[in-house]
């Protein structure tokens, strides 16, 4: 809910850095006492319940990179002002923004059969921000691209899938999706391109 609220509702999000407000006469203070203690912190939620103790959902940003800490059960708003912030110096200290993929940039340009065009301008619509331990292993990007691709493809269709690779690891994927439209070719090229294929086929 906290990072729905920071990304679709910054017009409300910033409310939640005030670190007063007055009304009818009688000022009140924000209880995010880390509002006072680190310029990064921006918000967000203080809570206390008999149950549960002392909460504080708590976000900041340095430099390009936003984090969100969760803490509940705490014994007293000290501490949960103190465990917050230990939670975001390590979040900042060991974990950082890998930006593996850019919206609209054509990663790969398959072969398209049956098309106006030869080929297909292919990646994703939307740019990919991954947090991340700190390391000095670099991302690889690996592609998987569907066999055979035949016209028409509409902006959008997924043709495969786009990988993230760390170190060895599958740290995201994504589908791999059509950057411009292909419409279908010229009878003579379907005509062409459907021998191929059936010959093809045929030799397996």
């Amino acid at each position: 809910l906290s990072v729905a609220l920071i990304n679709s509702y910054p017009e409300h999000y910033k409310i939640y850095k005030e670190r007063s407000f007055t009304y009818n006469g009688i000022k009140q203070f924000n209880r995010n006492s880390l509002l006072r203690s680190d310029s990064t912190v921006d918000g967000l939620k203080t809570g206390y319940t008999s149950e549960a103790g002392y909460g504080l959902v708590a976000s900041a940003q340095r430099d390009d990179m936003r984090l969100v800490s969760v803490v509940l059960g705490s014994a007293s708003t000290r501490s949960r002002t103190s465990e917050s912030s230990s939670l975001l110096n390590y979040g900042f200290r060991f974990f950082q923004n890998l930006r593996p993929l850019s919206a609209e940039v054509t990663l790969v340009e398959p072969k398209v059969w049956k098309g106006a065009a030869d080929s297909v301008y292919a990646g994703v619509l939307e740019s990919i921000v991954l947090t991340v331990p700190r390391e000095r292993s670099a991302a690889d990007i690996e592609i998987i691209t569907d066999e055979q691709l035949e016209a028409p493809l509409l902006r959008g269709d997924e043709i495969g899938m786009v990988r993230v690779v760390r170190g060895g690891e599958l740290i995201y994927e994504t589908p791999l999706v059509v950057l411009e439209d292909v419409p279908s070719g010229s009878f003579l090229k379907l005509l062409i391109d459907a021998l191929i294929l059936w010959f093809q086929n045929l030799a397996g």
